[in-house]
C-alpha cells in the first residue's frame, strides 16, 4: 500500500470507527496470581524514622585527631570530600544538582536509621517542599550556583590510592578514628586480630515480581547504592539483576534509587522513590514482589521506562532525553476511577509538576497487575515521543484519536516486545502473546471512543473482524512502529 493510500485509508478509519481503552488487555485473576506468589519480607511503604546523631570517623577533624593520636605529630590531612547539604526550591534546581554529577540523599547520613521506609521529609520543611538533600562530594568538584545550601563539614575517605606507601599508616588512622567516633564495636566484626576488619564487596541480585509469568525476572539497570556514614558507592544492576560495588570494611545500608539519568519516578507527586535497604555485612539480594506494596510499582514502572530509554525501543525515537533535566513520572498508590495514568503537559519539564502519573490500585485496593502498569507506562511515554515527533503548538493541534490511538499502539509493542524477550531469554512461558488483541474486542463498545486500535491495526496480523461484522475488517498488516513513527505520525492531525 503506498503512502498516499495508506493515509487515506487512516483517514477512513478515523472517522468511521471508535476507540478501545486497552488497561486490562491481559488474563487471569488476583487469587491465582497470589496462589502462585511466594513472597519475602515486606518494604514499609511509611516514612523513614531516624535516630541520633552519629559521629562520623570520616570527618575531617576527627580523622586529623586520630593521625595526632598515631603519629604524635601534627596532622596534614587534606579533605577528599566535602560532605554538604542542599535545598532546592524547585526541580530545575534539584535537576541542576542531579546533573551535575552529585549523588543525593532525601536524609543526613550521620544519623541513625532506626526504621527503613521508602521516602522521608525534613519535618520543619512543608510537606509540599523538596526536601533538604545530602551529598559527599569529591573536593574538586563545583558545587552548582544559586541553590542554598550548607557545609556540614569536610570529610577524608582513606583508600589505596591516596598513598600506597603509607597503607599500615591509614589503617591505623583509621582505627583510631573509629575508636574516636563510638565505633569501637564495628572493628573486630569479622573476628579478625588486625587493626581493621578485612575488606570485603557487596553484591547481589535485583529481580521484580511479575504477574503474567508467575515468575521474578531480572531487574536490568536498577541503581544500587552502598555506604558507610558519608562513606558511599554506587553501581547498577546487568541484564542478570546481579550488582557489584567496591570495597568495604564494615556494615552498610544498601538502598535502591528509582532512577537514571534520564528518568526518576515519584513517591507520590514530590519526592523520590526509593527502597531502603537493609544495614549488613554480606551481600544482599531483593526480590521485589506483591507484598512489598507499591515498591512492585516503582520496579515495574523502572522497567519498561528503562527499556524505552535505554534498550530496544523498536527504532522508534526515544521519549525525551535531556542532559539537564529528567522525565518526572508519579507513581500514586490509590485507585483512580476514571484512568490508570495520564500525561501531563509539561514537555518542558519544568517546576514541580510531574510530567506522568500512574495509579496502581485497583477498586478493591489491591495492586493493579504487573503487565497493565508496563503498557500504561508505555502508553504515557508514547506521548512524549509523539510530542517530539510534532513539536510545540503542532502537538496540541492533534486530535485526539490520532494521539491516544499512537500512545495505544506503544503500549501493546512494547509490552509485547517486553514479554518476547524474557521468554526467550528465561524459557518462561507467558500468556501474553494468545491475549494481546482482547482490547480490540472491546471496541467499539466502549465510553473511551478515542483509543482505537487502528496504528496496532497497521503492524499485526490479526483482523478481529473477520468473523465479527460487528467489529471493524482489518485487512492491513506488515507495517512496523518504527515505520509510523517516522513517516506516518509527523504528518497525521486526525
Amino acid at each position: 500500500m503506498t503512502f498516499k493510500r495508506l493515509s487515506i485509508f487512516l483517514l477512513l478509519c478515523m472517522s468511521a470507527l471508535t476507540a478501545c481503552q486497552d488497561d486490562t488487555m491481559f488474563l487471569s485473576t488476583q487469587q491465582e496470581l497470589e496462589a502462585q506468589q511466594t513472597d519475602i519480607k515486606s518494604q514499609p511503604d511509611d516514612m523513614m524514622v531516624l535516630g541520633q546523631e552519629l559521629q562520623d570517623p570520616y570527618n575531617l577533624a576527627i580523622m586529623q585527631q586520630a593521625y595526632a593520636n598515631i603519629t604524635g605529630a601534627k596532622a596534614q590531612l587534606q579533605p577528599t570530600h566535602r560532605y554538604y547539604r542542599f535545598l532546592p526550591k524547585n526541580d530545575d534546581e534539584l535537576d541542576m544538582l542531579k546533573y551535575s554529577g552529585m549523588e543525593l540523599f532525601d536524609f543526613p547520613l550521620h544519623y541513625e536509621v532506626l526504621q527503613g521506609g521508602s521516602r522521608y521529609h525534613d519535618p520543619e520543611l512543608p510537606a509540599e517542599a523538596i526536601t533538604w538533600q545530602y551529598a559527599v562530594v569529591p573536593v574538586e568538584k563545583t558545587i552548582p550556583e544559586g541553590i542554598k545550601y550548607e557545609l556540614l563539614y569536610d570529610v577524608f575517605i582513606p583508600t589505596d590510592d591516596i598513598d600506597g606507601a603509607k597503607n599500615n599508616l591509614f589503617e591505623a588512622i583509621e582505627a583510631e578514628a573509629m575508636r574516636l567516633s563510638g565505633h569501637e564495636d564495628e572493628l573486630q566484626q569479622d573476628g579478625s586480630k588486625g587493626l581493621l576488619p578485612a575488606k570485603w564487596t557487596p553484591s547481589g541480585t535485583i529481580k521484580v515480581w511479575d504477574d503474567a509469568f508467575g515468575e521474578y525476572i531480572p531487574l536490568k539497570g536498577a541503581k544500587v547504592r552502598a555506604r558507610h556514614l558519608t562513606h558511599v558507592e554506587l553501581t547498577y544492576t546487568n541484564v542478570n539483576g546481579y550488582y557489584q560495588t567496591p570495597t568495604f570494611r564494615y556494615d552498610v545500608n544498601y538502598d535502591i534509587i528509582w532512577e537514571h539519568m534520564y528518568f526518576d519516578i515519584r513517591d507520590g507527586n514530590i519526592g523520590q522513590a526509593k527502597y531502603d535497604g537493609p544495614k549488613q555485612r554480606t551481600g544482599w539480594s531483593k526480590y521485589i514482589g506483591k507484598g512489598d506494596g507499591k515498591q512492585l510499582m516503582f520496579a515495574t514502572i523502572y522497567r519498561i521506562a528503562y527499556k524505552m530509554y535505554y534498550e530496544d525501543n523498536l527504532g522508534m525515537t526515544r521519549p525525551f532525553l535531556r542532559n539537564d533535566k529528567s522525565t518526572k513520572i508519579a507513581y500514586i498508590d490509590e485507585y483512580n476511577p476514571n484512568q490508570q495514568g495520564q500525561r501531563i503537559l509539561n514537555f518542558n519539564l519544568l517546576g514541580i509538576i510531574p510530567n506522568i502519573q500512574i495509579w496502581g490500585r485497583t477498586s478493591s485496593g489491591s495492586l493493579v497487575h504487573t503487565h497493565e502498569v508496563l503498557f500504561t507506562t508505555a502508553h504515557e511515554l508514547g506521548h512524549q515521543i509523539h510530542a517530539i515527533l510534532m513539536t510545540g503548538v503542532q502537538f496540541l493541534q492533534i486530535s485526539n484519536y490520532v494521539a491516544e490511538s499512537w500512545a495505544e499502539a506503544v503500549g501493546w509493542a512494547i509490552t509485547k516486545d517486553e514479554y518476547n524477550y524474557w521468554s526467550k531469554k528465561l524459557k518462561i512461558y507467558s500468556n501474553i502473546n494468545e491475549y494481546d488483541q482482547t482490547y480490540q474486542y472491546k471496541w467499539p463498545n466502549t465510553n473511551n471512543i478515542e483509543y482505537t486500535p487502528i496504528f496496532v491495526d497497521l503492524v499485526d496480523e490479526y483482523n478481529q473482524g473477520l468473523n465479527n461484522p460487528n467489529l471493524p475488517n482489518d485487512m492491513v498488516s506488515g507495517y512496523t512502529m518504527k515505520f509510523i513513527n517516522d513517516i506516518i505520525l509527523p504528518n497525521s492531525y486526525g
